[in-house]
């Protein structure tokens, strides 16, 4: 591609719209896992054309340094109202943005109709696609929040930032160079904190700031090729994990399983602090609605196609829930529920799925089985489009 560019400056650009589930709560500089300096030219090694994205408006540059992701909000109807203004300061920073390699991606959430005529009236300048778009689910970096936000995202795809506001849109060089500063005090968490406080307008908490991906550790991503073709012949520790947590479920594990898409659900409705009653409003849908929608999707997910080497699990609430995913998927699949399998709910993917809300169920992650690295995680287009980001896995593990 011709450019020097450093892993950690495109973690910078994925982590700004993504959040970490194995992060939540923590503060931003806590956060903060910064890569190792790269001193060779940079690869690509996601896809080489963005072709795979299905795109409402423009067409993304395939050969940028860093990529913003930028999305829209769908649980406060004040969302839709702000999202000219939106749409115009992107188009104020994009030209600039251009210039110094770096590409803008709007991922619109919501109404489609709502959307497209506001996209038609800003005259936006750049590419446009919605979250439950074709390939929208294989964006590298992005997990599908119901909330406004940016992620910031490297050419390999590596998460650099996630912010849970757009107010920093117009500081994008600052959020750049402050990824530089904290990672040069990796080893200084005080200047860490100073560092985050000066960047951080008053209105931004810094928990609405993740810096880096702390669940993506480098060193784990190096399995020597004598231990992986065992782990590929013998089963991943998650499989036999799994098994072992409920034995009348555990044939239905396949023991060589290197990918696991995991699919959290609630289908019964509950009280005052029932997820559903309460995100219903927010949604200008009815609960009844919302599991209408679930129950379409899960069916959908359960009839999908997969690679013989992917295993699809369910986990749900409870016992309740668990007896309801069976009238609709039936026994085909295992399914964990809190209530007997409380240690599944410690694994990493289970939180990252459970970190979302009654919006985006049934939601989803996927997993790489060695290490329980998540790398996709949102709602149902990460089914859809699972293959997609297994094959720009199975290219980056091929050019380490």
């Amino acid at each position: 591609m011709g450019r020097k560019m450093t892993k950690c400056a495109l973690s910078l650009v994925a982590g700004l719209l993504l959040v970490n589930a194995a992060a939540v709560g923590m503060q931003a500089a806590e956060r903060i896992s910064p890569t190792p300096q790269a001193d060779t030219e940079a690869q690509r090694n996601y896809l080489s054309k963005w072709s795979w994205l299905e795109l409402l408006e423009g067409e993304v540059n395939d050969d940028a340094d860093y990529y913003f992701f930028v999305r829209s909000g769908r649980v406060f109807p004040g969302d839709e109202f702000q999202l000219p203004t939106l749409l115009r300061e992107m188009n104020k920073v994009y030209e600039s943005m251009q210039k110094e390699h770096v590409e803008l991606l709007f991922v619109g959430q919501g109404r489609r109709n709502t959307l497209e005529k506001c996209l038609r009236n800003a005259k936006v300048k750049f590419p446009v696609t919605h979250d439950d778009a074709g390939g929208a689910g294989a964006i590298p970096g992005y997990r599908s929040r119901p909330y406004r936000g940016i992620t910031v995202v490297d050419a390999n795809g590596n998460l650099v930032v996630e912010l849970y506001t757009t107010d920093l849109l117009r500081r994008w060089r600052e959020a750049l160079q402050k990824w530089r500063e904290l990672k040069a005090a990796k080893d200084d968490p005080e200047k860490q904190k100073a560092i985050l406080k000066e960047y951080l307008p008053d209105q931004v908490e810094p928990n609405q700031v993740a810096f880096g991906d702390a669940a993506a550790e480098e060193e784990k991503d190096e399995v020597p090729a004598d231990e992986q073709a065992k782990l590929d012949a013998e089963g991943s520790g998650l499989a036999n994990f799994l098994r072992g947590q409920d034995e009348q479920q555990a044939s239905l594990i396949k023991t060589n399983a290197r990918y696991f898409i995991v699919v959290y659900c609630q289908l019964v409705l509950r009280g005052t602090f029932g997820l559903l009653p309460e995100f219903a409003y927010s949604t200008q849908k009815k609960p009844d609605e919302i599991l209408r929608q679930q129950q379409g999707y899960l069916r959908k997910i359960a009839k999908q196609r997969l690679r013989k080497d992917v295993q699809l699990i369910f986990v749900t609430h409870d016992r309740l829930d668990r007896d309801e995913l069976r009238k609709l998927i039936g026994d085909k699949f295992p399914i964990y529920n809190r209530e007997e399998h409380r240690k599944v709910f410690s694994l990493g993917v289970v939180r990252a799925v459970l970190s979302h809300d009654a919006n985006d169920l049934p939601t989803v992650a996927l997993v790489r089985a060695r290490d329980q690295h998540v790398l996709a995680e949102g709602c149902k287009p990460v089914v859809d489009d699972s293959e997609l980001v297994l094959q720009a896995e199975e290219t980056k593990q091929k050019e380490k």
